[in-house]
């Protein structure tokens, strides 16, 4: 049994190995910064659609399937492990919105989910200080 943790695409390999049992046994995960939709939103910071687009292999109009089967959202389901979501109040990479969805879709669904974010933080860097101190 194990726990799954990673941030940014890490966090994002976390979620769907973990939601879509690729890896059996998972008692949770833990995503730091990770994106929850692979779908393209508007307003999305070019390299991260750019690496997207690269990713999948083809565009979103042409494969709109591909770009949902990559998407953690669409796993939820009954055998979803908890999931803790970490973010930083200044995330510039991937919307706190996608992860209010998540987190609306896990509660629905009856599932364990948490979610915080860290006040002085952003994509990938810890905040200043630890919330603990």
């Amino acid at each position: 049994m194990l726990v799954l943790i990673g941030g940014s695409a890490g966090g994002h390999l976390a979620l769907i190995a973990g939601m879509t049992h690729s890896v059996d046994r998972t008692l949770g995960i833990i995503a730091a910064s990770a994106p929850t939709t692979f779908e393209l939103w508007g307003e999305i910071f070019p390299p991260i659609r750019d690496a997207m687009v690269s990713i999948a292999g083809e565009s979103m109009a042409d494969a709109p399937e591909l770009y949902r089967a990559l998407s953690p959202c669409y796993y939820i389901n009954e055998c979803t492990p908890p999931i803790c979501l970490l973010n930083g109040a200044n995330e510039h990479m991937f919307p706190r919105f996608m992860t209010e969805a998540f987190v609306a879709k896990m509660q629905a669904a009856g599932r364990i989910v948490g979610s915080h974010v860290y006040a002085n933080a952003e994509h990938g860097r810890a905040p200043r200080q630890a919330p603990w101190r």
